[in-house]
């Protein structure tokens, strides 16, 4: 029977075309399309299956391995990861090698303990050894994907660093650099690797080309500039505290040491302009105060160098530094009998010590001046101190 209408075979019963068309076609029903195109009664079967299979391999692949990587994941030790290492900060010990600066103006001493610029080391992890085996039995498996490949190595190295093996991350730095020698993220692990290793000079170089690769991190110009400090180029050094301090205004190590490089060269405008920011971004850091008080005083300011000197021993009462400091402020603000007081607390913590017993001896003179009334017991307790004092 015809449709007048298109003259294609009517539908008996209410029947579908599309359903007659599936049972005639060699796939069942479910898998099998019918496609007009056009007038007539041409038909093209299209074969779902064969449409889904590329997308359903991809998926059973990435199911795969999501289900290794799972399985790495649950059997690996639970350790606190740390990719970026930051390396330690130099200063104080440049300073405690130049026997002849006094402490009063020796710079970067504490500033592992208040500011945070060095990293606590870690205790060597089975767990971090561990992972670097799997990943370099990874990297071997894709040694023909170069691009993975070197992404692989440089975390396997990071993980060597962090199990503090820097030996063996230097090696593994090193492969993927010989393939790949502008791969920045080597260049970096490769230098801090050699920091690790004491090898200043080979890391000061890697740290240049990374960054001349366009990568400038702040962490990468801070251990850059702490590097230079180890090689005494103190004024290439200041000139990488500066950049990061103008890409990060409150990088507190930064600030503290350009302030510290600028007090050690003499640039008493820079370092005070430092050391206000430093205190203005970690005011509990005692050290930031301390300093910027003796740079009040070279500025011969004693009552802002006093207000300094006072917060420095409330944050660090046990120091006998900050107490003598501020006793030698107040005296230059000739309020001397709580400079004597100050020296005495200082005298307390360290009893016996050359300067400061020199100093209570001059400020019991200079109160004998001005209080006649009691000029005669300080002017004997300066006799005494200044007796023990040529006794020693």
């Amino acid at each position: 029977m015809q449709s007048a209408a298109s003259g294609r075979p009517a539908t008996a019963g209410g029947e579908d075309v599309l359903q007659r068309a599936a049972e005639r076609s060699s796939f069942p029903p479910d898998h099998a399309l019918c496609v007009f195109d056009g007038p007539g009664p041409r038909r093209q079967h299209i074969s779902v299956a064969s449409r889904w299979f590329i997308p359903i391999s991809l998926l059973g692949f990435l199911i795969i391995v999501g289900g290794l990587w799972m399985y790495l994941s649950a059997t690996e030790e639970q350790t606190p990861r740390a990719w970026i290492r930051v390396a330690p900060d130099l200063l104080a010990e440049a300073a405690a090698a130049k026997s002849e600066v006094p402490r009063v103006d020796a710079v970067g001493q504490n500033v592992a303990k208040q500011s945070g610029a060095r990293y606590a080391r870690r205790a060597p992890s089975s767990g971090y050894g561990e992972i670097a085996d799997r990943m370099d039995d990874l990297a071997v498996r894709i040694r023909n994907d170069a691009a993975s490949n070197g992404m692989i190595k440089v975390t396997a190295a990071r993980l060597d660093l962090a199990a503090d093996c820097p030996q063996a991350a230097l090696h593994k730095f090193e492969s993927v650099l010989g393939s790949s020698p502008a791969n920045s993220a080597a260049l970096v692990g490769k230098a801090d690797a050699l920091v690790e290793l004491g090898q200043f000079e080979r890391a000061a170089d890697a740290y240049r080309r990374a960054l001349e690769n366009s990568l400038r991190p702040t962490d990468v110009l801070y251990n850059y500039g702490v590097v230079l400090c180890r090689l005494s180029r103190f004024g290439d050094a200041a000139e990488q505290f500066r950049e990061v301090v103008a890409m990060d205004p409150r990088n507190v190590r930064g600030w503290y040491n350009l302030a510290a490089l600028a007090q050690r060269g003499g640039r008493l405008a820079e370092a005070r302009d430092a050391w206000d920011k430093f205190t203005a971004i970690d005011p509990e850091a005692p050290n930031g105060w301390y300093q910027l008080g003796v740079v009040l005083m070279d500025y011969e300011e004693p009552l802002e160098a006093a207000r300094c000197f006072a917060i420095f021993s409330a944050l660090a009462p046990g120091d006998p530094d900050g107490h003598f400091n501020l006793a030698m402020a107040l005296s230059e603000s000739e309020t001397y009998g709580y400079a004597l007081s100050e020296i005495e607390a200082a005298d307390a913590i360290n009893p016996c010590n050359a300067a400061i017993m020199r100093g209570r001896a001059e400020l019991h003179q200079l109160i004998a001046k001005e209080d006649l009334g009691r000029a005669e017991f300080h002017n004997n307790a300066a006799v005494c101190i200044y007796a023990q004092l040529g006794a020693e």
